[in-house]
């Protein structure tokens, strides 16, 4: 099982697309777990940035093992 979730934006924005792509991720047992626990640090980070973000997250569980990538980059000299 995978899932992933991505977004680019101003991080209320961001926080709102990822709050809503998060809970379309329906998993049961301790893949479900950590994908909670992967959009809680989301949004806890999200609330403390200012100015654009980019964020990517993914996770997949292979043979009892989770492998879990996150990515919450600050994008600078954007201009809209």
């Amino acid at each position: 099982m995978s899932w992933s979730v991505q977004a680019i934006g101003k991080p209320e924005a961001v926080a709102k697309k990822l709050e809503e792509a998060f809970s379309k991720i329906i998993y049961e047992g301790s893949e479900g777990s950590v994908k909670d626990k992967i959009a809680e640090a989301v949004a806890i980070a999200l609330a403390n940035t200012d100015g654009v973000v980019k964020v990517y997250a993914s996770g997949s569980l292979s043979s009892g093992k989770h492998t879990v990538q996150l990515t919450i980059e600050p994008l600078y000299g954007f201009v809209e």
